[in-house]
């Protein structure tokens, strides 16, 4: 477990808890303010169950903030909708191509996370350089805990 401060990079990750399984940053990439998660050792095989646990940890991981006394209650995640970016840029570079085969699992997790919503996944416009990364959206504003019990009862 490890702790780093990068606000000094202009819209970077900001500070970052590292740990074994996933890297956490409040997130200021875009101008907009974010709860980043990075996954780096995965149990699920099957994409659309690792996005869905990746989700529920972050929501986790958001509540626990939520709710940290320091902050006094002013801070607040929207749990209906996140971005999912693939950092493996050989397997799924930032292409039409890769987007249309990465889609179809994504829009899989989508269904799975926010059952009976009708979210949406689309293709974050972005610098091809940069990593290929889709928006899954909700419509609607949703509160972490009812997500999580949505991903929650998936896993079991």
């Amino acid at each position: 477990l490890d702790v780093v401060n990068y606000r000094h990079v202009p819209q970077g990750p900001g500070v970052m808890l590292i740990s074994h399984e996933v890297n956490y940053a409040m997130d200021h990439a875009e101008g907009r303010f974010g709860l980043l998660a990075q996954r780096k050792l995965g149990r699920a095989a099957h994409l659309p169950a690792a996005v869905a646990e990746l989700v529920r940890l972050s929501l986790e991981f958001a509540d626990l903030l939520e709710n940290d006394l320091r902050v006094e209650g002013a801070l607040k995640f929207e749990a209906g909708a996140f971005e999912f970016a693939a950092n493996d840029r050989l397997a799924a570079p930032n292409t039409d191509a890769a987007f249309a085969a990465l889609l179809p699992q994504v829009q899989a997790a989508a269904e799975s996370i926010y059952p009976g919503r009708g979210a949406t996944v689309t293709r974050v416009a972005n610098d091809p350089r940069e990593r290929l990364a889709l928006r899954v959206d909700s419509g609607q504003s949703l509160e972490i805990d009812d997500v999580i019990d949505a991903v929650e009862a998936l896993e079991q």
